[in-house]
């Protein structure tokens, strides 16, 4: 007959520790990401260990997003520049009353000198 502290005594013993599977650690990625609730919807588990796909073989891990600069939408013709790229036009800088003030110095001077 095995009493509870024999049981007791071998469920805390290093051998049936050792004989285990061990459980890897849960995922480090952030749970508030749109792309993991996108993937989640999917049922995909980060903690799981399996990859994406009917398989299994797919991969593991999220891909990273990338921000997309020539965004100017449909229809828009960009202009292509020699190394290939789109030409994306650049932002209006922001102005303080001292950058303006400036701005309007260089102006008068440039028309004196005329």
């Amino acid at each position: 007959p095995i009493t509870n502290d024999d049981l007791l005594a071998h469920e805390t013993s290093m051998l049936h520790i050792m004989s285990r599977p061990l459980q890897p650690p849960p995922s480090h990625i952030d749970r508030t990401r749109k792309g993991l609730s996108y993937l989640e919807a999917y049922s995909y588990n980060p903690d799981s260990q399996t990859r994406l796909g009917g398989k299994g073989e797919g991969i593991l891990h999220p891909i990273k997003a990338k921000e997309k600069r020539d965004t100017v939408g449909l229809g828009m013709k960009l202009k292509s520049s020699k190394n290939g790229k789109a030409h994306v036009p650049k932002r209006p800088i922001n102005l303080d009353a001292n950058k303006i003030r400036k701005m309007h110095n260089e102006d008068t001077k440039k028309q004196k000198k005329l």
